[in-house]
């Protein structure tokens, strides 16, 4: 989920309710496959699933039933501070990127302007 949520971030967990699921929400399940903790943004809502993806993935996955997922991320923290960015109202804008596959274009565009200013400073 980085840049957004980053290893070693706290992430704070709230009971899902299906009906109230929304696009954009941080949303943890377990990945079948691997039976690890995955923490993935829903990019878009159907009746019963949702699909999610990871800020960070190119590739959406498969279609999630609400009973799979665990819990909502209300709260993140980092070194001890709350990380709000990704998680309030711009997560829907977020979710639109990602599903659309600009956002992993604009992060990348954003990693590569910082290398030259820094390079240049």
């Amino acid at each position: 989920m980085s840049p957004f949520i980053q290893d070693g971030d706290v992430v704070t967990l709230k009971p899902f309710d299906g009906a109230a699921c929304a696009l954009g929400d941080v949303v943890a399940f377990v990945r079948p496959q691997s039976e690890r903790m995955v923490v993935h943004r829903i990019v878009s809502v159907q009746k019963g699933c949702c699909h999610i993806q990871g800020d960070n993935n190119p590739e959406e996955d498969d279609a999630l039933p609400y009973s799979a997922i665990i819990g909502r991320v209300a709260r993140v923290e980092r070194a001890g501070k709350d990380v709000r960015f990704g998680l309030g109202p711009e997560r829907v804008f977020i979710a639109a990127l990602s599903r659309r596959r600009w956002l992993l274009r604009g992060i990348h565009m954003a990693r590569v302007l910082r290398s030259i200013v820094v390079r240049k400073s």
